[in-house]
């Protein structure tokens, strides 16, 4: 199989960590992998995994010839193509931005035209699937997608999409149970493959150290819950002083939450670190830097929750503690019995999880069960094996 993964940045960029441990497995399985994102925020920053990164610009000259290359070859499809994307009955803006991506998605169909990809795969459901869309009826190939969480509630054509692909991959059984409400008519092709990102084990040197270390590795969004657990680790910290607190990531909460963690006691015990590179974090917590991950997602039941997020499951995998509230999909890889946990948008349970997770014995006892549960769930050559069969064969029809 010659198959094309359409992104939203990887390999450009910092987004989606996630996606060069499910590549590398994948590629196992695939006689070529090429890999475009749709979105590139500048040049190929990361190694793309043995895949062929395909990288164009918007409004790049490249990128309208072979557009125009594309409409040339097959006018009637990308009539077609464009006519289904502007007639579906979503809105507005989910209408702009599909047609503000389609000059990219016919320069997509030609590149893997002249490439002879047979399947493409769109790793978002929103504007990467839409592409894929526009690809395999320009292309008259096979096409799929795998949904997350936000790209789900946005319902871009999810109907369609679902309709016209060979089957839509959920990462977590909330999402698929969501996808099925959303599109009764396609429920069989809604099949839930979850992420591959779990690690493989390495011994620990635990650290021996009078502080116990917390890591929250979240962009600063509100569905991150940074107010929350600032609120909790707060309250935590005024019973626990040997608690200390690093966040790692940026986004447009990032200010609002350094000036008010600016004004509370357990300043001191709390660093930004901003961006940090994914491969220097792993490193660290394979290293011992921390002794367990964090999360305090909110969850307001519609748009504003969690799936099942990459950093627990490598923190998890890896035999770092990990505290986390019960987000949407959280509770399919962290309960009560392998992790701290607290219900969404309730910091004073949080706090009470995070100092729990101060007593050591316990802390390792449920590290170890998380890591059996992580390996289990997200081993990255049993699903990638799940997922390439998918990819290889119908499952309820095609483009």
């Amino acid at each position: 199989m010659r198959l094309a993964v359409i992104s939203s940045a990887f390999p450009c960029g910092t987004g989606e960590p996630y996606l060069a441990a499910e590549l590398a497995a994948l590629h196992e399985h695939v006689s070529y992998l090429a890999v475009a994102p749709l979105r590139p925020e500048r040049g190929v920053t990361r190694d793309a995994c043995g895949a062929t990164a395909v990288v164009q610009f918007p409004l790049d000259l490249v990128t309208l010839g072979r557009a125009a290359a594309a409409f040339r070859r097959a006018p009637r499809a990308c009539f077609t193509a464009l006519a289904e994307i502007i007639m579906a009955p979503r809105s507005v803006v989910a209408k702009i931005k599909n047609v503000a991506i389609f000059p990219r998605a016919l320069a997509l169909a030609e590149r893997f035209h002249a490439e002879r990809i047979d399947h493409v795969h769109a790793y978002w459901l929103s504007t990467p699937a839409t592409a894929a869309y526009v690809v395999a009826r320009v292309n008259r190939i096979r096409w799929s997608a795998t949904a997350h969480r936000w790209d789900i509630f946005e319902n871009n054509m999810i109907a369609e999409k679902a309709a016209a692909s060979s089957f839509v991959r959920s990462i977590s059984e909330a999402g698929r149970e969501r996808l099925v409400a959303l599109a009764p008519k396609s429920a069989e092709k809604f099949v839930l493959v979850r992420l591959g990102t779990a690690l493989a084990r390495s011994a620990r040197a635990r650290a021996s150290r009078g502080s116990v270390r917390l890591l929250c590795a979240a962009a600063f969004v509100p569905t991150k819950g940074h107010d929350d657990l600032v609120t909790a680790f707060a309250r935590a910290h005024a019973v626990e002083p040997a608690l200390h607190l690093t966040l790692a990531g940026t986004g447009p909460l990032e200010a609002r939450i350094r000036a008010r963690v600016a004004t509370l006691p357990c300043r001191s015990a709390v660093a930004f670190r901003g961006y940090v590179e994914h491969e220097r974090l792993l490193r660290e917590l394979r290293e011992d830097y921390y002794d367990a991950v964090i999360l305090a997602s909110r969850d307001d039941g519609v748009r504003e929750m969690e799936g099942v997020p990459s950093i627990l499951i490598e923190a998890a995998s890896l035999g770092i503690a990990c505290i986390a509230t019960r987000s949407g999909s959280v509770g399919e890889l962290l309960d009560a019995d392998c992790a701290f946990t607290a219900p969404p948008n309730q910091p004073h349970l949080l706090s009470r999880a995070i100092l729990d997770a101060v007593d050591v014995g316990e802390r390792r006892a449920r590290a170890d069960r998380a890591c059996e549960r992580a390996q289990r769930l997200h081993d990255p050559e049993r699903n990638a094996a799940q997922f390439a069969g998918l990819l290889a064969g119908p499952v309820g029809g095609t483009a």
